[in-house]
């Protein structure tokens, strides 16, 4: 993230392994994201991450109005999932 006068950018989150997608909350003040088959989400201002669940292998997911994270698996079984954001 960066302020629009300033060309350098601020990491959210550092984390062990390279995220792979990410995910926004309907009010744009939290991202959500995977890392090692757990869901978590950090404000958009920087800070801690918060575990939401975990998952298992998570292959996309999305914030929804309703405060609930809807996400898909890598195991065809388990269809979608739904879980509260936590916050």
């Amino acid at each position: 993230v960066r302020p629009l006068d300033r060309l350098d950018a601020t990491a959210i989150y550092t984390g062990a392994v390279p995220l792979n997608w990410i995910f926004v909350s309907p009010d744009g003040q939290w991202i959500g994201f995977a890392e090692a088959r757990v869901l978590k989400r950090v404000a958009i201002t920087g800070g801690p991450a918060a575990t939401i669940a975990v998952t298992g292998l998570a292959i996309g997911a999305t914030w929804a109005p309703d405060d609930t994270i809807i996400f898909a698996t890598s195991d065809p079984a388990t269809g979608l999932r739904r879980v509260a954001s936590g916050r």
